[in-house]
C-alpha cells in the first residue's frame, strides 16, 4: 500500500537517529526534531543502505535503502525489487522535516512501552512535502512520540481520511516502533 510506504519512510528516516542524546529539558518541538534528524545523520554517516521489515495487520513487508547524494546531501533513497530508484520519490525525506517541525507543537511527555517520549503534535499537515497526494490515505493531523533518551520514534497516532472512489471516510492509524538493531 503506498500510504504504507509513505509513512514508513517518514518513520525510516526518523526512527533511525538511535544515538544516544543526553535528556533534554524545556525543549521546543522544532529544536526536538533539530536533535532527531542529528542524531540520525550522526548515526547513518558510516551507513551505506539498510532495510526495514514491517509487520502489519499480519503482513510482512519488506523496503530497502540506498545512499544517494542529493543536492549535495546524503540522503537514503527507497529501492524497488529490481535494485532501481523507487517510483515514490520521497527519497529526500529532511525537506519535509523542518516544515513538520514548524507547525509541531510540544505537546507533554508519555511513556509508549515502557520509554519515556517526547509528544509532538501536528494540527494540519496540508501541503507537506511528507504529504504524498498519490496516496490514498490524507493525513491531516498526527502526533509523534520521540524517545526522550535517543530520539527515535516509538509511537505515531495519525488522523486523516481514505479517498476511495471518489469518496472520503475518516481513518486513524497508530503504529508503534520496536525492535530497532543495528546488523553488520
Amino acid at each position: 500500500m503506498r500510504t504504507n510506504q509513505s509513512l514508513s519512510l517518514f518513520v525510516a528516516a526518523l526512527g533511525l537517529s538511535a544515538v544516544l542524546a543526553p535528556a533534554a529539558t524545556a525543549q521546543s518541538a522544532r529544536e526536538i526534531i533539530q536533535t532527531a534528524i542529528d542524531r540520525y545523520e550522526q548515526r547513518m554517516s558510516g551507513v551505506e543502505n539498510y532495510t526495514v521489515v514491517q509487520d502489519v495487520m499480519g503482513f510482512q513487508s519488506t523496503s530497502y535503502y540506498e545512499k544517494r547524494t542529493i543536492d549535495g546531501r546524503s540522503v537514503f533513497k527507497l529501492i524497488d525489487s529490481y535494485g532501481d530508484d523507487s517510483q515514490d520519490d520521497m527519497g529526500e525525506m529532511y525537506s519535509g522535516f523542518m516544515e513538520v517541525a514548524e507547525r509541531a507543537q510540544y505537546s507533554g511527555e508519555e511513556k509508549v512501552a515502557g520509554h519515556d517520549t517526547y509528544m509532538l503534535t501536528v494540527d494540519d499537515f496540508s501541503g507537506l512535502a511528507l504529504q504524498d497526494e498519490r496516496a490514498d490515505f490524507k493525513p491531516k493531523k498526527g502526533v509523534f512520540y520521540l524517545d526522550t533518551s535517543d530520539y527515535i520514534i516509538r509511537r505515531i497516532l495519525m488522523e486523516g481520511v481514505v479517498e476511495r472512489n471518489g469518496q472520503q471516510q475518516p481513518a486513524a492509524a497508530d503504529m508503534f516502533f520496536e525492535d530497532y538493531r543495528t546488523v553488520v
